[in-house]
């Protein structure tokens, strides 16, 4: 089930794309990925959508949504569920059709938390700003497309986590 969510959303993504990339190529670029958060112990499918600019080829500046996903809490009583934005710097080193690259940026996340009693049920949101930092590899497909896989660390509550992600960046 998961899988088709990523499927439906790289057709999405690039249907909507494909009349973008007809003109030519400026420096912006969007992208999704589907994640592996630690929070991810239900059937949700963890995801991370960006749009950055390119200052030059060694330079981006990038900004980002992550749905962390939802967990029960360990002794059973209730469900976290959290989510994130996210503002940073992309340093790159390309070579050839590859690119690696390092990230350090703002976190601003979000946690709610359903605490259930046999008497009674609590909400409980908590926000924060963290760092998080990561690397990357890219492979550029073309003018236009690139896949990527990053590993990527935040501090939730906290909490910190690990993200492994893969997806891909459209460049228009």
């Amino acid at each position: 089930m998961a899988f088709n969510k990523a499927a439906s959303l790289f057709t999405l993504l690039c249907t909507t794309a494909s009349t973008i990339l007809l003109a030519s190529e400026t420096p912006f670029f969007i992208g999704a990925a589907t994640t592996i958060s630690g929070y991810d112990d239900n059937d949700n499918q963890t995801y991370k959508i960006n749009a950055g600019y390119q200052f030059n080829k060694y330079f981006s500046g990038e900004l980002n949504h992550l749905d962390l996903g939802e967990r029960a809490i360990y002794d059973g009583t209730g469900d976290l569920a959290a989510n994130a934005y996210s503002l940073g710097m992309i340093a790159q080193y390309p070579i050839n059709q590859w690119s690696i690259y390092g990230k350090l940026g703002l976190l601003n996340w979000s946690q709610d938390c359903v605490i259930i009693t046999p008497s009674d049920k609590t909400n409980i949101s908590e926000s924060g700003v963290d760092i998080s930092y990561g690397v990357d590899v890219n492979y550029r497909l073309n003018q236009h497309l690139s896949i990527k896989t990053e590993v990527e660390s935040v501090k939730v509550n906290d909490n910190s986590d690990i993200l492994l992600a893969l997806g891909f960046d459209i460049h228009f």
